[in-house]
């Protein structure tokens, strides 16, 4: 019995020996980043629609044929460039007949003063009647009357003519021609064709009434710069107006910026975000934005110390910029603050650093 009890200890003392010590587990890898500082402009963001600078809508001023499009298409004119005609020879030829009434006008005008003139000696040596020159000095009367109405129609023929051939008000992106050349035109009807200047280009986006407080005076001093983005684009403007009145049904009240519209990145109809810049922030700190973590406290970040523990610190987080995120308060610009494997950290906890 004694030896079969020292067997069975001797067994469970070799059974002890033979367990080996938990595996040692290794710090988590982390990457991360020193605080970028540098002077980053405030913003607010709003939804703005593009919009041409100018637009006309190109109608017919006079009624004809349509003989001759000089233009492409959704291509951009010059001022005063040539557009359209429509066909001139019924114009001229009302021109051709309002000289020739003008002509005979100033004719009938010159014979009246020549009457006019040699009878106006004979009154006084009564070989006529004073009533039979005022009949004369009336004649005159008239036919200066007569000369005046041919010249307004001279004009009027003239402007007609000139009429007959449209050209471009402005610098401007031309639309599809809405009537094929050949056809009959109407005096006001159916716009031939719109012309859009969309350099510069405007856009125009709603604030709210609150935000008027922070934005007037900045204004007041110096136009506000706004920016759209597109894709890679950041797009610079200068903020030109601000409405007279809000709109009482909604609270809100317009603003317009303009944009030079170069590369003709912006078209009409789009819309885009708008940032109206209010100030620019000395110093600021900016991390990447994927440091910054969301818990039940808010906005927080791991904080890498000199021992290579990390510590979890609360902080008060500002606008994003880009793929980096301004932090207002909470870290200093020495800090090192994680920016990959948060997911397993800590308070306290020791990490390797990944290269």
């Amino acid at each position: 019995m004694i030896k079969g009890a020292q067997k069975w200890i001797l067994l469970l003392c070799l059974a002890a020996c033979s367990k080996t010590e938990p595996p040692k587990v290794e710090p988590p890898y982390v990457r991360v980043a020193k605080p970028t500082v540098c002077d980053t402009p405030l913003y607010s963001e709003y939804i703005g629609h593009v919009e041409p600078n100018q637009t006309v809508e190109i109608k017919a001023q006079v009624a004809g044929l349509l003989t001759g499009q000089y233009f492409i298409e959704g291509q951009e004119v010059a001022q005063n460039s040539l557009l359209m005609t429509i066909d001139p020879r019924p114009f001229q030829v009302e021109l051709e007949r309002a000289n020739a009434e003008l002509m005979q006008n100033i004719a009938a005008l010159e014979q009246a003063r020549d009457t006019a003139e040699r009878y106006k000696h004979l009154v006084p040596l009564n070989y006529i009647s004073q009533l039979d020159y005022d009949q004369y000095v009336t004649n005159v009367l008239t036919a200066e009357a007569a000369v005046e109405q041919s010249k307004a129609q001279v004009d009027q023929a003239k402007i007609n003519l000139d009429y007959c051939t449209i050209k471009a008000p402005f610098q401007g992106v031309t639309s599809k021609l809405q009537i094929d050349v050949g056809n009959y035109v109407a005096v006001g009807g159916d716009p031939l064709l719109t012309l859009n200047q969309i350099s510069p280009i405007r856009v125009s986006f709603f604030v709210p009434e609150k935000d008027l407080a922070t934005i007037v005076p900045l204004q007041m001093k110096e136009p506000l710069v706004t920016q759209v983005r597109l894709a890679e684009h950041v797009i610079p403007g200068k903020l030109f107006l601000i409405n007279n009145a809000v709109d009482e049904s909604t609270g809100m009240i317009l603003l317009q910026a303009l944009y030079e519209n170069k590369e003709c990145l912006l078209w009409p109809g789009e819309y885009v975000e708008v940032r109206l810049i209010l100030q620019i922030q000395k110093n600021a700190l900016l991390v990447p934005s994927e440091a910054v973590q969301v818990g039940q406290d808010g906005a927080y970040l791991y904080i890498l110390k000199p021992d290579q523990t990390v510590e979890l610190r609360n902080v008060k987080v500002g606008q994003k910029e880009a793929h980096m995120t301004l932090i207002e308060k909470g870290l200093l610009p020495t800090e090192t603050v994680v920016t990959e494997g948060q997911l397993n950290l800590k308070s306290g906890i020791k990490v390797l650093i990944k290269s």
